[in-house]
């Protein structure tokens, strides 16, 4: 057996190894082509917005889908940012084009992944509306150019008729829609991932089984799909846990 850990050796390496959620991986690849294509519906916002239960892939499909439409990653987990102003350093650096990468390589293009948003506490020094000044990025300077451009506004606010497109995509990850994250909604596109059906739980299984010569029956893999709670990293884990 191979000492790595199979919740490693096992994971999706390409867009067409996610399991379930093939309606949604679609809405999110067509999404990203927008970035490329600069050609927005009339619907768009810069932000998706990816919520589902723990355990059922989530960020490592985002990976996936960002790498495959050429992005280079940038991601945080947003529960560890403790104050306004490192969300603010962080996504001014990489929207405005001053980060590091984009010194040494002008052309690169650049995914922001935004994992665990609902862990932002709502408290006044970080919430979720601090992440919303940053989706709308192109929006807001866009505005300010405007605003510089016509003096003549006598304090009115001007409108912005095109859609403003960011430079980079921004993908928000959460389990749950709960208080912290409510802020966000009316500027991003919500995508809920599914739990992965007791099939798609065998397959992951059968996969493993196949590819480890456990020689475990079906009967006995079907056994186990109960204790794994739609959840594939835990039916992996069980999987190797009773192996040993």
């Amino acid at each position: 057996m191979s000492s790595s850990l199979w919740v490693d050796k096992y994971k999706p390496i390409n867009s067409s190894d996610i399991i379930g959620n093939k309606t949604e991986v679609a809405k999110i690849k067509k999404w990203l082509d927008v970035f490329k294509t600069h050609k927005a519906p009339v619907n768009f916002k810069n932000c998706l917005l990816v919520s589902g239960t723990p355990g059922i892939g989530k960020t490592s499909s985002i990976h996936i889908l960002l790498k495959e439409a050429g992005f280079n990653v940038i991601e945080f987990n947003a529960s560890e940012l403790r104050t306004s102003k490192i969300i603010s350093e962080k996504l001014e650096t990489i929207l405005s084009g001053k980060s590091i990468q984009m010194m040494f390589n002008k052309n690169i293009k650049t995914g922001i992944i935004m994992d665990e948003v609902d862990g932002i506490e709502s408290r006044k020094e970080c919430s979720a509306t601090d992440i919303c000044n940053y989706i709308n990025y192109s929006h807001n300077r866009h505005l300010e150019a405007l605003k510089r451009k016509n003096k003549q506004t006598k304090g009115k606010k001007p409108k912005v008729t095109k859609i403003c497109i960011n430079k980079n995509p921004i993908i928000c990850i959460c389990n749950t829609i709960n208080k912290s994250v409510q802020a966000l909604l009316k500027d991003v596109i919500h995508i809920k991932f599914n739990s992965p059906s007791e099939t798609d739980i065998f397959n992951i299984l059968k996969k493993i089984n196949d590819g480890e010569k456990l020689n475990i029956s079906d009967t006995i893999l079907n056994l186990i799909i109960p204790f794994c709670q739609n959840d594939l990293r835990r039916s992996v884990y069980i999987l190797e846990y009773i192996s040993g």
